[in-house]
This record gives C-alpha cells, structure tokens and sequence, in this order.
C-alpha cells in the first residue's frame, strides 16, 4: 500500500478538486451528494457471507440508473447504500488521466463526526444532508439542495438532538475523518466489473501461453527426475541382492564346516535346555525366594517361567518406592540364576527383573 491522491467532484462543469492524499491501492475519488441516490434495507436475518448479494439484487430493482456504481455500508440490522452514475464517474477517471487506475470512489457522507446519538445536518458541496444515528449506527440520511426549515427537521430528526457542522465537505475529506471505515462496492449483476492486477493479467493470451510453456518445462523436469530416480532404486536393489547372495554363500559354508558334529559348547547348552523345560517346582522355588526377600521387605507382584526364564516383578511391603540395590542383593543371594537383568526402572512402586536360570538338576521335575 501507498498514498494515492483524492479527489473531490462538486462542480459538473469542473474536474474534481485535490484533497490532499490517502492510504490504500488506489486513488479516490469523493463524489458530492447531489450526485449519490440512498436508501436504506433492512439487512434483519441475512447472514455475513450472503450481504452483497442481496444488496445486488435489491440495487438491481431500486438503482434509478440504467449503468449504476455505488457502496453499501452494513450498520446494525440496516444496510445504507449510495448509488451513482457509473458512466459519470467513468468519464470523471478518464478526464483525470487514470482511467485503468483501482478507483474508490466513495459519497461524501462518510466523513465527519457523527455522535453516538442525534442528528448532524452538515454542509455539502451543494446542498445540505442530515444523518440520524442511534446507538452509534446509522439509521437514516435526507439531503436538500437548500437547508430545510426547522418543522422538516423536526420530523427527520425525531426525538434525537439537531447539531449543525461547522465545516465544509472540502474541510471534512481533508481532515481525513470518515465515520464508515467498512465500506463495500456494490455488485452489478449482468456487469462486468473492471479487473486489476493479477486477475487482468491472467486475461490476457500471453499469460496463458507462458503458463503453458512452464508448465511443459515442469512436466519435463519431473519426467527427468523420475526416470533418474528409477534408476538408482533400480541399481540400489541390485547391490542389496548382490551383498544378500554373499552372506547366504557364507552362512552355506560355515553350516558346513559343523556339519561334522556339534561343538562341545552346543551340546552342553541343548543338554541345559532339555532339563531345564522339563518344568520348574514352582515351590522349591518360592521357597529358595521367600527368606531372602522377606528379610528386605520386599513381596512378590509377578511370577513368569518360560522354559529357562523367570521374570520376577517386586514391590516393597512397606509401601513406597522399591530399593534397587536390596532387591538385587535378595534374587542374587538364592545363588540360582546365570544372568540377573533389571527389565523396568521407570515405576519406582515396581521393579520388575529377568533371571536365567542355571542348570540345577534340584529345580527341575523328577527325571
């Protein structure tokens, strides 16, 4: 966003005076009242997203112009339009030389201060208008090409108090104070509304051509990549199949040079395996458990045998949290097992071990 200039339009048979510049996309142009025609719809129980169109549809019908531009402004359940002569302000933007520019042309009745509650009748390019707010919000906008006498204002005005602005409409844009921040064009249904930006370029027949030849490049680019991808997944699998049938090569001949006979360690581990699944007294070894854990205070939670494997969870009989270093100092004072390995430490209320077993001919069932 930049400042653009604004304009504003009184005078027919003149071109609009500058008024300083503003913020946005675009340059302004404020067009005097004499030239807007308002009215106000009621907005009770249409939704958000539904607004503009229903605002073109009832433009569509009420617009006393045959090729209309305009703004809505949606306040509280009412929803103020102003509506204008679309090829007036046409041949106003051509005369400014920025015919092609992001025009906002808005009424003069969105400047000034307005109060929260009342009627402010203030001066206009030509003429004079008088706004009635209640609670903030706009409620109705009456303008006279002369100032009205009192019993007129009297019943515009209500029972809401008549203040009178002191400065002009040239002064009110200056000041850059506008009431109604939130203002929408109005949709022109069976109207093509003017592009801009990227949209206009898209319009054009050498951005679809260009778009085309990206989009080739990029078909094939990608054709490219997947070719050369295919080939080295297609290289990785032959060097995985290949280091695959040497370790098979190999596993081949180390079961060869033992096909002889079992070496003296595997004969010794099958011959402990055998008398090992032959079952475990379950309690002899409870008993052989029992002292040892007793003594420190600690009970049996779990009991798991699996052929040559005892997974032993324990707890403390006093509550609280299992002490490592005695629990171990029980299971290895039983004298009972090759391996002692601590499986769980991460609950202090449980610890939980495996234990592999020697080969003791007294814990295994009767031969």
């Amino acid at each position: 966003m930049r400042k653009y200039p604004c304009y504003l339009f009184s005078n027919p048979e003149e071109l609009p005076l500058p008024t300083g510049k503003l913020w946005g996309r675009g340059p302004v142009l404020v067009l005097g009242r004499q030239f807007c025609v308002h009215f106000a719809l009621d907005a009770s129980g249409v939704p958000g997203h539904r607004v503009s169109g229903f605002v073109g549809l009832q433009v569509t019908r009420l617009a006393p112009f045959a090729h209309c531009g305009g703004i809505f402004v949606r306040q509280g359940a009412k929803i103020h339009v102003w509506v204008w002569s679309q090829e007036m302000v046409s041949a106003l933007q051509l005369k400014l030389g920025a015919g092609k520019a992001h025009w906002r042309v808005l009424p003069e009745s969105l400047w000034g201060e307005v109060p929260t509650r009342g009627t402010v009748v203030q001066t206009c390019a030509a003429g004079v208008e008088a706004l009635r707010f209640e609670g903030g919000h706009l409620q109705d906008a009456m303008w006279w090409p002369e100032m009205p006498g009192e019993p007129i204002l009297k019943a515009f005005s209500g029972d809401t108090v008549v203040s009178k602005a002191a400065d002009s409409a040239r002064e009110r844009v200056l000041s850059r104070r506008r009431w109604a921040k939130a203002a929408q064009a109005v949709p022109v249904f069976g109207a093509e509304s003017p592009v801009h930006g990227l949209a206009a370029w898209f319009r054009a027949p050498l951005a679809w051509v260009i778009l085309g030849w990206l989009t080739l490049g990029l078909a094939g680019a990608h054709a490219g990549w997947t070719l050369a991808s295919g080939h080295r997944v297609a290289q990785a699998k032959l060097a995985a199949q290949a280091e695959l049938d040497h370790l098979l090569d190999q596993g081949t001949r180390d079961a060869k040079g033992r096909s002889g006979g079992a070496s003296t360690e595997d004969v010794q581990w099958v011959n402990e395996v055998r008398q090992l699944t032959r079952g475990v007294r379950l309690d002899d070894l409870l008993r052989q458990l029992a002292e040892p854990l007793a003594a420190r205070g600690l009970l049996i939670r779990e009991l798991v045998i699996d052929r040559d494997e005892v997974k032993l969870g324990l707890v403390s009989g006093y509550g609280g949290a299992v002490d490592l270093d005695e629990a171990i100092a029980a299971i290895e004072a039983v004298g009972l097992w090759q391996r002692v390995e601590l499986l769980d430490f991460a609950n202090p209320l449980l610890a939980r071990f495996r234990l592999k077993l020697k080969a003791v001919v007294g814990l295994g069932a009767p031969a």
